[in-house]
């Protein structure tokens, strides 16, 4: 028996012990602000990839042209774009998981998606899969004459700005015919807040994890840790510039400011 809280809310996996909240303050996130000031530089590098993009949950289409792009997905990030967005991937791939150590309530518990719609685009009403996940939603262009709505409340969308929603909730876009330009946004969908191993009480399994009772959460915080030892070896190693460079810079700044001791030998 799911006990589902109201009609506006019937995902597939409910979890008890969670809040429900149609929006939730994207301050619980604080990577979304640096995802907001460095919208343009996001933005140049999607549009270089446009090509990429391909139709959006057909299923849910009730007009026009919507699609997707996903960078994260079961877990895995695709590598070929990455390196085409370099800077998206950089900013996001620390943040996921959102909650290390959490077992994941379903195989798509977490995503980094970007979908793109034309004027005339509908998307019909849709939850996701489980209470247990927030999208933060970012229009990085195109925003003026798209809606969202979630429950029965509908949210003009704002270029540059986010909107983070309980994917619980039925949502929908409406991309009305009269805008003048194409929408695209960067939404990654992350864990509740309040998500954690005691939230799922005495459930045995998840749609991922087969034994709740023996997760061993020091052994996944241990592979986290090395995960990113790992992620951040490689951003000094693609970073770093060569030793006799930087030491010519080294001197160079020493002659200038006459600092001391300046020995770059």
């Amino acid at each position: 028996r799911i006990a589902w809280p109201s009609p506006l809310q019937t995902p597939t996996v409910w979890i008890d012990a969670l809040q429900s909240k149609k929006t939730w303050d994207c301050a619980h996130w604080p990577f979304v602000q640096r995802l907001e000031a460095l919208t343009p530089q996001i933005l140049e590098e999607v549009l270089e990839v446009a090509s990429s993009f391909s139709t959006a949950y057909p299923y849910l289409a009730r007009g026009g042209t919507w699609q997707n792009l996903f960078l994260f997905r079961g877990h895995e990030w695709n590598e070929e774009l990455c390196t085409a967005l370099p800077l998206t991937c950089r900013l996001l791939r620390p943040e996921l998981p959102s909650k290390p150590g959490v077992p994941f309530s379903t195989q798509f518990n977490e995503e980094v998606v970007i979908f793109r719609s034309e004027p005339g685009a509908s998307v019909g009403a849709h939850c996701g899969s489980s209470n247990g996940v927030v999208n933060l939603h970012l229009t990085l262009t195109g925003a003026e004459g798209t809606s969202l709505r979630i429950g029965e409340e509908d949210f003009p969308l704002t270029d540059r700005k986010a909107v983070c929603f309980q994917d619980s909730f039925f949502h929908a876009v409406e991309h009305r015919g009269t805008a003048k330009a194409e929408r695209i946004s960067l939404v990654i969908r992350v864990m509740h807040p309040e998500l954690s191993l005691e939230a799922y009480g005495s459930a045995p399994r998840t749609d991922v994890v087969e034994d709740l009772k023996n997760w061993d959460m020091v052994g996944e915080l241990e592979r986290e840790v090395a995960r990113l030892r790992e992620a951040y070896r490689k951003l000094v190693s693609d970073t770093a510039f060569p030793v006799a460079n930087m030491s010519d810079s080294v001197a160079g700044s020493c002659a200038v400011t006459g600092a001391a001791p300046c020995d770059v030998r």
